[in-house]
């Protein structure tokens, strides 16, 4: 065998380090697009899962489409610049030319990525049926078209202005241009010498510059960037008139006089100059003019744009100070009229009906028994504390969770009853750290179980809520029965999960034991062969998805399991609701939650916290807390921005009339979208322009007290007859008061039913006479002297009292005021409602429950007012006992002893109980006058088993 030299053996050595060197990085690309290739498989997964491919490859298409038009302009444009500067230099290879051009296309690509929409809006535009007043344009344009239009103008003005700063700086790094920018001094600058003239030194010296040198080409070439170049500008000024609605120069928001008569003049004025010089520089490339010519011209014009650019700045600036501003009212009438007339329009205010409320001085019996179908569903609960409270009696284990309560209405008992429910999520962080195991995390601990719950205006004897829908598995009224309680998805599930697995999934506690359960739905991503598994472990950074023997091919892996993330993937464009909410529907737990259309393009309209100045709430999505089943339903067909998405989208948005009748009774208005306008329309109420430019009739968001600090009233949701109106109906509700004042002025109610869903009205008191706002109402409670004692002794001893919402209600042709007191011990989270305090404005009462209270500001019985003792129509449960107002509720007792005494008195079991019962009643005016409110309810209670012992022993 032929011996092998040193050479030879260290060229295999360099062959075998380069073929290793190809390998690694064959296997790196690999390893970097595998990850790439997994989420993107993961992703298309997750979509055919719920049915949205199309949805999915849809965007892919659009940003694809709009990429590569882009891509294309962007390399055309750089390419042919390119070309022709390499006709002129030597330093511009193809490949080179190639590569740059292609670098600005993927600038142009990244650029474009975002507005795949706004391609899709431009192509689908659907008109408002209303223009502007200073252009006529339809709204749609500015919604619709205008973004696109300026997010390509500004790639646009930076692909130039940086293509023709590449090809400057090629010429001169090419000499096409150097003898341009070289001096000739004049010949009185010269000096001579031996050999003759010779230019004087210095660099400074005077000259001519030198043009003759110059390519022409390249000359043209500048020219024509520079004409190109001045065409953006003039395009930019065009887009700055547009610009205009949206100005704030005025006294609203929206074009001003200044703007019209100074501004949009200085940019016509100026777009006519750039057009102007765009001409002219090409000319000047054509033409062999002079170049001192060329010069002049040049100059001149800048001159003129840097003088019109001043006369814009500064002219309207001008026109306001002495022209607008010593006769406003009447220059910018018709400018705060445009600002009202589209902000009305804009967030859905021109519709609202108005109305008149005639208040009586005070509440009388038979007002109350009029309305008693809106008494019956009075809130007295409030969420926050409730909220702890259904977490100490109902969570049940330490990993359920209650995040939130929601407010809702179901037929219970043939009546509609307002509730307060909330789900029990699973939150496995709350497992201990040693059950933390990647098996019960990913495999066992997989999902929540059932719902909680209450009416508003329930009471317990202790003071917590009466449950209609309660405990593990969940027993409650029939027609709240859940038969699929479990809950895979929801506000709190934000982790990956794999069920049908060879772990049994843990179902709900069951005493010592537990109860275990698989998932049946035929939802989430299939496990199936070795590669998806190996897909969807890359995906999620866990080889354990590989490697667990617990996993088989009919696993199925949940992933993107909260909600608003969900529903987000499948429509980023809309915005949705911060609150989702959980409705029992054919006996299964589904999710709604309000999706908005909204925009900060609508001309002339204010904006609402500086962003949004568009709204509806077009859409409605729920999804399944089992399934994860996603669902659109388009309830505004007339929202231009939501049929627009149904152009783009088409088939993703049901119409309303799909929607299921038990999903359809369940269906609100959303608070955020309520509150925003309530806002506007403290403002927006004055449509006279004069009355709006003095603000003479601004109103404001009530206060409250809550926990002993003051805050705005929330909007809230009642069951009530609206006043005028017979019919018991689902409603949000809020209070206005006057800027800066207590006294209430008016209130504004939705209808959340979907047969008026979204109708609004404001009832308007009279101006004649002051109606208390709420916090005239709390400065009331506060002066009251038993109620003050009751609260001071409340708040000693490691306990305190919540005073809860106040709440205003229009009764016949009163209003009812209804604040619930609830009291705390500070070593324990479980708050319990003690007490109502009513009032109407000139009378106030107090009492355990909102009957008792109703009856002694009333002055009579319950059942006087269609609210008897153990009436299941008010509060659910029997009433205990009745607060005292003066005196009354002990004269009642008093009554009731001397009758059981003159009765019960043919034993001596009979005079014992009646001896105690004598006993209680004295114990119970101690009570009272020691201002014990809680032990006077202890004995009360007492008290009524003595008389229900009594009252046996007579039958």
């Amino acid at each position: 065998m032929p011996a092998i030299s040193s050479c030879e053996r260290m060229g295999q050595m360099r062959k075998g380090y380069g073929v290793l060197r190809i390998v690694l990085v064959i296997v790196l690309a690999v390893a970097l697009g595998w990850r790439a290739i997994a989420a993107f498989a993961a992703e298309q997964m997750w979509y055919a899962d719920l049915g949205y491919l199309g949805v999915y490859w849809k965007r892919v298409e659009a940003r694809a489409i709009t990429g590569l038009a882009m891509f294309t302009i962007a390399y055309i444009f750089v390419f042919a610049n390119l070309l022709v500067v390499r006709r002129s230099s030597k330093l511009m290879p193809k490949r080179l030319a190639n590569l740059l051009s292609a670098v600005a296309g993927l600038a142009a690509i990244g650029a474009s990525w975002g507005r795949w929409m706004e391609f899709h809006q431009f192509l689908n535009a659907t008109p408002f049926g209303k223009a502007d007043p200073i252009f006529g344009n339809d709204v749609s344009f500015y919604i619709f078209r205008m973004p696109l239009i300026k997010g390509t103008y500004a790639s646009a003005a930076w692909l130039v202005i940086l293509t023709t700063a590449l090809v400057i700086l090629i010429y001169l790094m090419s000499g096409s241009i150097f003898k341009l920018l070289r001096r000739e001094p004049d010949a009185a600058q010269t000096s001579g010498g031996p050999f003759g003239q010779r230019p004087a030194s210095g660099l400074a010296g005077h000259g001519r510059l030198v043009f003759s040198g110059i390519s022409p080409q390249a000359k043209l070439h500048i020219c024509v960037l520079a004409a190109i170049m001045f065409i953006m500008v003039a395009g930019g000024y065009r887009l700055a008139m547009f610009n205009l609605l949206y100005s704030t120069r005025g006294l609203v928001l929206g074009a001003s006089y200044a703007d019209v008569r100074g501004a949009l003049p200085a940019l016509r004025i100026l777009e006519a100059v750039a057009i102007i010089a765009a001409i002219l520089m090409v000319l000047a490339g054509i033409v062999k003019a002079r170049p001192r010519i060329l010069r002049v011209s040049t100059i001149a014009l800048t001159l003129v744009v840097i003088g019109s650019l001043m006369i814009f700045r500064v002219f309207p600036g001008i026109i306001q100070r002495l022209v607008v501003s010593p006769n406003e009212m009447e220059l910018e009438r018709p400018y705060i009229e445009h600002n009202i007339d589209f902000t009305r329009a804009a967030f859905g205010l021109d519709d609202i009906r108005e109305r008149e409320f005639e208040v009586a001085s005070e509440l009388a019996p038979q007002d109350i028994l009029a309305a008693g179908s809106t008494i019956r569903n009075v809130r007295v609960w409030d969420w926050e504390p409730l909220l702890s409270t259904y977490g100490q009696l109902q969570e049940m284990r330490l990993y359920y969770k209650f995040s939130d309560i929601d407010i809702d209405r179901y037929t219970i008992g043939g009546k509609t009853t307002q509730v307060m429910i909330a789900a029990r999520e699973l939150d496995a962080a709350r497992l201990p750290k040693e059950a933390q195991t990647w098996m019960n995390l990913r495999l066992k601990y997989t999902h929540g179980y059932g719902v909680c719950a209450s009416p508003v205006n329930d009471i317990s004897q202790d003071g917590l809520p009466t449950f209609v829908l309660r405990d593990i598995p969940p027993v409650g009224e029939p027609e709240l029965a859940v038969e699929r309680p479990e809950i895979y998805f929801g506000e709190e599930t934000r982790d990956w999960v794999i069920v049908n697995t060879r772990t049994q999934e843990f179902d709900y506690p069951m005493g010592d034991a537990n109860a275990y359960a698989k998932y049946s739905a035929d939802s989430g991503v299939r496990m199936g062969h070795l590669l998806k598994r190996a897909l969807l472990a890359t995906r999620f950074s866990d080889a354990k998805i590989l490697l667990s023997r617990d996993i088989v091919p009919d696993s199925r892996i949940l992933y993107t399991r909260e909600i608003g993330e969900r529903l987000r993937k499948i429509a980023p464009y809309l915005k949705f609701d911060h609150d989702p909410y959980i409705i029992i529907a054919n006996g299964r737990l589904v999710w709604m939650v309000d999706a908005y259309t909204a925009s900060n393009a609508y001309p002339y309209a204010e904006r609402f916290a500086g962003d949004i100045n568009y709204i509806r709430n077009s859409v409605k999505a729920t999804v399944d807390a089992y399934t994860g089943k996603v669902d659109f339903y388009l309830v505004d067909p007339d929202d231009p921005i939501a049929v627009t998405y149904s152009k783009v989208f088409p088939g993703v948005f049901k119409p309303a009339s799909e929607m299921p009748a038990e999903i359809r009774a369940h269906v609100r208005y959303p608070e955020d979208l309520f509150l925003m306008q309530s806002r506007m329309y403290a403002m927006y109420h004055m449509r006279d322009s004069a009355v709006f430019y003095n603000k003479e009739d601004y109103w404001g968001i009530p206060k409250e007290l809550y926990e002993g600090s003051q805050r705005e009233v929330a909007p809230y949701y009642v069951n009530m007859e609206l006043p005028g109106d017979h019919n018991l109906g689902f409603v949000l509700f809020m209070p206005f008061t006057p800027a800066r004042k207590d006294n209430m002025t008016a209130w504004l109610a939705v209808d959340c039913d979907m047969d008026d869903y979204g109708q609004m009205t404001i009832y308007k008191f009279t101006k004649q006479r002051v109606i208390f706002g709420p916090m005239q109402i709390e400065a009331q409670i506060d002066q009251d002297a038993e109620i003050s004692k009751m609260l001071a002794l409340w708040n000693q001893k490691g306990s305190s009292v919540i005073r809860g919402n106040l709440l205003v209600y229009p009764i016949g042709r009163g209003i009812l005021y209804v604040e619930p007191l609830f009291l705390a011990a500070q070593a324990s989270q479980l708050p319990q409602l003690k007490r109502v305090v009513v009032s109407d404005g000139t009378r106030l009462a107090i009492g355990q429950d909102l009957g008792s209270a109703l009856s002694s500001m009333l002055g009579v019985s319950q059942a006087d007012i269609g609210l008897g003792r153990g009436a299941k129509a008010l509060t659910g449960t029997p009433a205990t006992y009745a607060m005292p107002a003066h005196g009354a509720a002990s004269a009642d007792a008093g009554a009731s002893l001397g009758a059981v005494q003159g009765a019960g008195g043919n034993s001596a079991g009979a005079k014992q109980d009646a001896q105690r019962a004598l006993e209680l009643f004295q114990e119970g005016q101690d009570s009272l006058k020691r201002g014990d409110w809680e032990g006077y309810g202890e004995i009360e209670r007492q008290l009524k088993a003595v008389l229900e012992s009594l009252a046996g022993g007579e039958r």
